[in-house]
Formats: C-alpha cells, sequence, structure tokens
C-alpha cells in the first residue's frame, strides 16, 4: 500500500518511462490524424487517445473520451507534469510514426 503522493508519483512517473505507444495513422479522416494506444507495463492499456491538427497549426492530442450527451474525459491524469510528459511521448511516438512510414507532411500542410 503506497504511504503518500510521492511514492504514488514516482510509481506513475516508472510506468511513463517504460510505457509503449502505438499510433495507428488514420488516412481516411483528414480531421483525424491518427489514434494512439498506450501500454504501461503489462498492466495497463489505454485506448482512445486522438490526434488531431488543432486551429493554432500544431497538434491536439485529447484523451479518450465519451459523448453522451457532452464530451466527458474518460481518463484523467491528475498531476500536470506527468500527463505533460504523456502528452509529449504521444507526440514524439506520432512523429517517429510518420518518419518511418516515409511521410514528410508538416502540420501546416494539413486543412483544418
Amino acid at each position: 500500500m503506497m504511504t503518500n503522493d510521492n511514492e504514488a508519483k514516482e510509481m506513475a512517473e516508472r510506468l511513463l518511462e517504460k510505457a509503449k505507444i502505438k499510433i495507428f495513422l488514420q488516412k481516411n479522416n483528414p480531421k483525424l490524424l491518427a489514434t494512439a494506444q498506450i501500454t504501461l507495463g503489462d498492466l495497463i492499456e489505454i485506448n482512445g487517445f486522438t490526434i488531431k491538427k488543432s486551429q493554432y497549426d500544431d497538434l491536439w492530442i485529447q484523451p479518450p473520451t465519451y459523448s453522451p450527451p457532452k464530451f466527458y474525459k474518460s481518463f484523467f491524469v491528475k498531476n500536470k507534469k506527468i500527463y505533460k510528459k504523456l502528452l509529449d511521448e504521444i507526440e514524439r511516438a506520432y512523429k517517429n510514426e510518420l518518419d518511418e512510414q516515409g511521410i514528410s507532411e508538416s502540420i501546416e500542410d494539413i486543412g483544418f
């Protein structure tokens, strides 16, 4: 049993360091660039992250959501530093997947 928030943060950071992120490029949907699957160790698999182009010419990575009657996050990380690191890792994995697929499209080239 964890005794404090620091231990929980350390455990989350260790899981994130070992996270495996799989990117699924979406070539038939101009608004949705890709989806991401995150596996934390052999314990947790999170599906449904979406990668889209934002209106500000950068990537918008959204956690899994459900929408009855409006959008709600179904995945949330309370620690902003850890969440930012997770989003950075998803973005890095997305860019690596583009490179591996030989896609040199810049974010500015994608219609909004």
